[in-house]
């Protein structure tokens, strides 16, 4: 039989008390996040900045970068209208990838301020966002409301909330779009608009829940169980995104790898 001391039942009470308050938390966070780029309008959850997250996790592969849905030619000029944005807080946008090919590819990042911002493309690229903390962990994440001029929208998914018939009409009707891409509360996929509709995913759902399963085990042997703050699971996503270099002897595929962020 076995005994269960009171210091023993005080300490798993306590701990069961903070995976469920982290779990909260985790859940009232990510559904307050929208992506909408067709009235290009969104509510961000903010993220522990990447170099952090990376640090405690001891993953090199988590992004703090948020998508836009839009495409963003060099020249043209963005404006971004933010509203909640909170003074412990840093809201940037960032255009192309972060650096992953050695000089191939560059990132054009700017602050963002409450009121009204105007960027000034000097690269083609995926628009998206960075919102974290100024300092340290995110522990109690903050959300902030960007309405966005500018760019041209690509084919987003967001898992729980896109329409799936909307999606599949989009994939038909922006046929000059250079990426889709696929985000759920643990992971981003960017792909290319043609490998994409040369092979697309047939069952999203199915496709997000093994990727979620193989992120959930890493957490799991990793020790990562929201028993301490130390041992959270992370709010910050996986980028997979597919190589942009391959040549013809070695074609590209929707087998994508995940994206390194940190400059570290």
């Amino acid at each position: 039989m076995l005994i269960i001391t009171k210091t023993a039942r005080h300490s798993f009470m306590k701990n069961l008390v903070i995976i469920f308050a982290s779990l909260f938390l985790f859940c009232a966070s990510t559904n307050a996040q929208t992506y909408n780029n067709y009235t290009k309008e969104y509510t961000l959850v903010s993220q522990t900045e990447a170099g952090i997250e990376a640090d405690r996790t001891h993953r090199m592969v988590l992004c703090d970068y948020q998508p836009s849905g839009l495409y963003v030619k060099k020249g043209e000029r963005i404006g971004f209208a933010v509203s909640g944005l909170d003074g412990k807080y840093k809201l940037s946008s960032m255009i192309g990838f972060k650096p992953m090919w050695g000089n191939r590819n560059k990132t054009q990042e700017n602050a963002l301020q409450n009121g009204a911002n105007t960027v000034n493309a000097t690269q083609d690229g995926i628009l998206s966002f960075i919102f974290v903390r100024a300092e340290g962990y995110d522990t109690n994440p903050s959300s902030v409301n960007v309405k966005v001029t500018g760019g041209k929208a690509f084919p987003l998914y967001h898992l729980g909330r896109s329409n799936i018939l909307n999606w599949e009409n989009d994939l038909k009707t922006m046929k000059d779009a250079n990426f889709v891409q696929l985000i759920s509360d643990k992971a981003l996929l960017t792909i290319t608009y043609k490998d994409y509709v040369k092979k697309p995913i047939r069952d999203l759902a199915a496709s997000f829940q093994s990727i979620h399963s193989v992120i959930i085990w890493e957490d799991e042997l990793a020790g990562f169980d929201n028993s301490t703050p130390q041992n959270r699971v992370t709010r910050n996503r996986i980028n997979y995104l597919i190589d942009l270099y391959s040549t013809l002897k070695k074609p590209r595929t929707i087998t994508c790898t995940p994206q390194i962020t940190s400059s570290a």
